[in-house]
């Protein structure tokens, strides 16, 4: 416990000793920590839910922000790490990071990004034939998509590591225009709570303004999922995810910042949804 008082920052820990179980959640809830109990009543824990499927386990709940569960023979206590503040829950999970299968924050992976792929077609539609997901995680973005979009989805074969380098393949293959969709905002700073991102100088969001990167990438044309509405489609629950990603403005400032915020983002873990017309 006094350990864990004096670290700053995202983290889901568990710990394991002879007689016990502990998990803990930082005050923030940055990252998502479950708990879960297999047949035998044996307790366990995990990041995403989808593991506890794995394992025949059922969800029971999550490790709230700040909280220690300390789980032994005599059964399961909660211990309250500190007085937590609003949370902080990271929106990449439901963008990026988590399987769709999975809840999440307590929403359905699944249901946020078929929704993000919704708004996109809502706010950025293009005359198009066919919408193609790259990489995987932006299958059911491109399902949104396509859905709202009226338009046939097909599962993509491309693999590649930069958007130019698939832009290219799709024209290559014979399509005449190529229309990309991000299912995210642009981003423009740094994760410090738990991903590996570059510094904002590297991050192409933070130095290109969205026409220069899809001149650079050869795109007809860019869209991203604007930030005001991520917001208005979390609803009731916007104040409680971190942007910071996306804005620059961190829950828990960093020791050494390494930000140079723009007018203008990593595009490598952005490419959720491509629209193709033929």
């Amino acid at each position: 416990m006094e350990a864990c008082e004096t670290l700053e920052g995202a983290y889901s820990l568990v710990f394991l000793s002879e007689d016990k179980v502990i998990a803990v959640r930082d005050p923030f809830g940055f990252r998502p920590l479950v708990m879960g109990r297999r047949k035998n009543g044996a307790v366990v824990f995990a990041s995403e839910t989808c593991a506890l499927d794995l394992i025949e386990a059922t969800y029971e709940r999550e490790v709230q922000a700040g909280e220690v569960l300390v789980v032994d023979h005599t059964g399961t206590q909660s211990l309250c790490l500190v007085s937590h503040p609003q949370p902080k829950q990271c929106i990449f999970e439901h963008i990026y990071f988590a399987l769709p299968n999975s809840i999440v924050f307590g929403k359905s992976v699944y249901e946020s990004r078929r929704k993000f792929g919704e708004l996109l077609a809502t706010v950025f539609p293009v005359d198009c034939d066919v919408v193609i997901a790259v990489p995987d995680s932006g299958v059911v973005a491109a399902l949104g998509y396509a859905e709202k979009a009226g338009v046939p989805f097909q599962q993509g074969l491309i693999r590649g590591t930069t958007s130019s380098k698939i832009v290219r393949l799709i024209k290559e293959a014979g399509a005449k225009e190529v229309h990309m969709r991000i299912a995210c905002p642009p981003i423009v700073a740094s994760c410090y709570y738990g991903v590996d991102t570059p510094s904002s100088e590297e991050l192409i969001s933070n130095r290109m303004s969205v026409e220069e990167i899809r001149e650079f990438i050869g795109s007809d044309s860019l869209a991203f999922l604007p930030l005001e509405r991520l917001n208005m489609l979390m609803g009731t629950q916007a104040p409680n995810y971190c942007y910071a990603c996306f804005s620059g403005n961190y829950p828990v400032q960093p020791h050494q910042l390494k930000l140079n915020l723009p007018h203008h983002a990593f595009l490598k873990n952005q490419e959720q949804v491509n629209v193709v017309s033929v």
